[in-house]
């Protein structure tokens, strides 16, 4: 199915990256599934732990790194520092977590933390079915009514998934 979509997007001129994400609670795990993804793919990993959250902060072959509720708080200084050491990265936030029991708090943290440190983040609507997904005004409004400025929620949606898709094609 893969092929039909790239060979489409090539006929329309349109450069088309798969995402891979893989997951793990240990530095192995994380690696052992990163061997197994082909080069080209946007790869995010689902850190199970903040031994994998940390690993895959470091690893240049992980475009995104999934923050699980519970792994929020370890969004500080210390992560920004393994991206600054690395030369870039970033963070996702998934809003499917938005309808969860403890979501709306777990979204309030992790996007405040990511806003104060000045932490690249991702914000995906995570959708399994065409109707959870999230219109960017309306993600951009649920953010701005947590206390996220506009601008910040804006480029959240925008301009730090097309800084990490360009870092894949570049």
């Amino acid at each position: 199915m893969w092929e039909a979509v790239e060979g489409e997007a090539k006929r329309l001129g349109i450069a088309a990256v798969p995402r891979v994400t893989v997951e793990g609670s240990t530095r192995q795990e994380v690696r052992r599934a990163l061997e197994e993804v082909r080069r080209g793919a946007l790869v995010a990993v689902r850190a199970l732990s903040l031994d994998a959250l940390r690993y895959s902060s470091v690893n240049k072959r992980v475009h995104l790194i999934r923050v699980e509720p519970g792994l929020e708080k370890f969004i500080d200084k210390s992560e920004l520092r393994l991206f600054k050491a690395r030369g870039w990265g970033a963070l996702e936030v998934s809003l499917r977590e938005a309808r969860s029991r403890r979501g709306l708090a777990y979204l309030y943290e992790a996007c405040h933390r990511a806003h104060l440190l000045d932490v690249n983040l991702v914000i995906s609507s995570d959708a399994e079915m065409p109707e959870d997904l999230w219109s960017p005004l309306a993600a951009i409004g649920l953010l701005a009514s947590m206390g996220i400025p506009s601008w910040r929620a804006k480029s959240w949606m925008t301009s730090v998934p097309a800084y990490v898709l360009d870092r894949i094609l570049s």
